[in-house]
């Protein structure tokens, strides 16, 4: 436990750094609210898919990487959906902006920006993959359900539902995964998967620069309604991710899952773990709702982190 900590206070520290730069350079001026959203275009569309595609043509296909992808899809879709009941139970009265960012912060977890260099750190490359395909489901939610949080659609738009960064990187990544099973090693050009492998590597450091660049034109001070925020960050950090792990754990022992299983689970446990989506802000930016209380949901959140993520992966390993 005190090992696993110790990586995630180091992670920490570093997107508090890149954080830093991103408040340093909008308290400089040489950038501002239309830069940052332009940065949350960049990553939206050009920065998403590439994280998914690099996912999925990272591991060579084989029957127990296809389980380990199905229960990922499995679980991913389950511990969102256990997300939602909770934002019903709780904050089904909210209102407006408010209403949008506390559903999401509360339903949306960190998986990309934070989970995969912790699992990289903690469990290796294995851990990755499982934690790449958390990440891939979870981009298809969030332009689907997650978008609509923030809109006043009444109806999720079925073209934004089948095309959309995330559901864009599945149709491309998802097909080399499953060739590789008849051609081993299948990779996409070098021409190709370089540029890819790089706009990938830009997906925390911009999250976290436009972070910090809200975080200069917001303010932490302890708020009215600030219990919900709380609460919010509670169920997140620790309610969600032990609901999703004691449901997975009995519907193994009840089929009799083998020990893969339950290596996967643990493997899923950091993303189901991780602090709010840093799209919260992205998304509470570009449709112009609460920046302020997405910003501390966010921070407070990454901070709770490093005591809150150590106890869930005991949990997940005992």
């Amino acid at each position: 436990m005190l090992g696993f900590a110790g990586d995630v206070v180091i992670q920490v520290c570093i997107l508090f750094v890149l954080i830093f730069v991103g408040f340093a350079l909008f308290k400089a001026k040489f950038i501002n609210q239309d830069g940052m959203k332009q940065l949350i275009n960049i990553l939206f569309y050009a920065v998403t898919p590439c994280v998914v595609i690099n996912a999925f043509q990272s591991v060579q296909f084989s029957v127990q990487s296809a389980l380990e992808l199905g229960i990922a899809v499995v679980f991913t879709a389950a511990s969102i959906g256990i997300g939602y009941i909770f934002c019903l139970i709780f904050f089904r009265k909210a209102e407006g902006h408010r209403r949008s960012v506390l559903w999401y912060a509360t339903i949306y977890s960190n998986c990309a920006f934070f989970s995969i260099p912790l699992t990289q750190a903690v469990l290796g490359e294995k851990g990755v993959f499982l934690v790449s395909i958390y990440v891939a489901i979870f981009m298809v939610f969030i332009w689907t359900a997650g978008l609509k949080l923030f809109t006043s659609e009444q109806k999720v738009s079925l073209k934004k539902a089948v095309i959309n960064p995330g559901t864009v990187g599945i149709a491309i990544g998802l097909p080399l995964f499953l060739l590789s099973a008849k051609f081993p090693g299948l990779q996409l050009p070098e021409i190709l998967s370089t540029p890819i492998e790089m706009l990938s590597n830009l997906n925390t450091p911009l999250a976290m620069i436009v972070t910090g660049g809200y975080l200069a034109s917001s303010s932490l001070k302890p708020k009215r309604g600030d219990s919900q925020m709380w609460l919010s960050i509670l169920l997140r950090m620790l309610v969600i991710p032990a609901v999703s792990f004691v449901l997975f754990f009995a519907v193994f022992k009840l089929t009799g899952l083998s020990e893969t299983g339950k290596d996967a689970l643990v493997a899923l446990m950091i993303p189901a773990a991780a602090p709010a989506a840093a799209n919260t802000i992205m998304f509470a930016g570009k449709y112009d709702s609460d920046t302020d209380l997405a910003t501390r949901s966010v921070l407070m959140g990454t901070l709770v982190s490093v005591i809150t993520m150590p106890l869930i992966l005991v949990l997940a390993m005992l």
